[in-house]
């Protein structure tokens, strides 16, 4: 769909829209379902009338597109306010007395759109910026021996693992428990993951640092590749399998081809 038909949807659609501001910004997310898909608009203003848009349609039959359109603009939300959250000087924009309160009928009308509650917006908004709080604090002081040689994306999809990473994976491809270990995370319209070679010895098993990543659902060809890399692990000769139960499925491999 072009930018001009999705702007005209949403301006004629009526929606109250989700706005928010500080002393330099005004930023309003403006959503509303069409047909077929969710349409999004993010509009952001400067002191001095500059305006930017940016458009997005969604399509519903990508469920996990639509979920991370909604996480996009918490995060967006978070990161806007991040530095007044942090010196507990939010109450200077009535964040959540006014701006983002149970009574703000632009966030409300939103949250239908996407079947979320006011409660569940809040938790994401704690979530999201528990991870930016310790991202950032992790890159502003000296890391620990463990951690030094990660960079700040890889740094940021370990703490979203800490946080989210329930789906396991686990291949061994003999008796002594040698084989690959995987978590992941499903968050923000992504998939994070973390992947450990272990190698056993006489005097006991080498469990290597973990590789960190993470890919956009909607890349087919980024979760291909995710895909083919899990799958290398089950051409060994003889292999088993521990898993969280899901872990295969949110890759979208059957079993039953292993």
């Amino acid at each position: 769909m072009k930018r001009k038909k999705i702007k005209q949807l949403i301006d004629e659609s009526g929606v109250l829209g989700f706005g928010y501001e500080n002393g330099d910004y005004s930023v309003c997310w403006s959503v509303t379902p069409g047909e077929g898909m969710m349409l999004g608009k993010r509009t952001i203003e400067d002191g001095d009338g500059l305006v930017d848009e940016v458009l997005v349609a969604v399509p519903y039959a990508h469920v996990d597109l639509v979920d991370g359109l909604y996480a996009d603009i918490v995060i967006d939300f978070v990161e806007f306010y991040y530095d007044d959250l942090c010196c507990n000087s939010a109450t200077e924009w009535s964040l959540f007395d006014d701006i983002a309160s149970p009574q703000d009928e632009g966030l409300l009308q939103m949250l239908s759109f996407f079947g979320k509650t006011y409660g569940e917006f809040l938790n994401d908004v704690f979530f999201w910026f528990g991870v930016a709080n310790e991202v950032k604090e992790m890159i502003g002081e000296e890391c620990e021996l463990e951690y030094s040689a990660l960079n700040e994306d890889e740094r940021l999809t370990k703490k979203v693992l800490d946080h989210l990473g329930e789906h396991y994976l686990y291949v061994m491809y003999d008796v002594t428990g040698e084989g690959a270990y995987w978590n992941f995370a499903k968050a923000n319209g992504e998939i994070w993951f973390s992947n450990s070679e272990i190698e056993c010895y006489d005097f006991g098993y080498m469990i290597y640092e973990p590789a960190y990543g993470h890919v956009k659902i909607s890349d087919v060809d980024g979760m291909a590749a995710l895909r083919d890399a899990v799958l290398t692990d089950f051409m060994h000769e003889s292999w088993e399998m521990e898993d969280s139960g899901e872990a295969l499925a949110l890759l979208g491999i059957d079993q039953g081809d292993l």
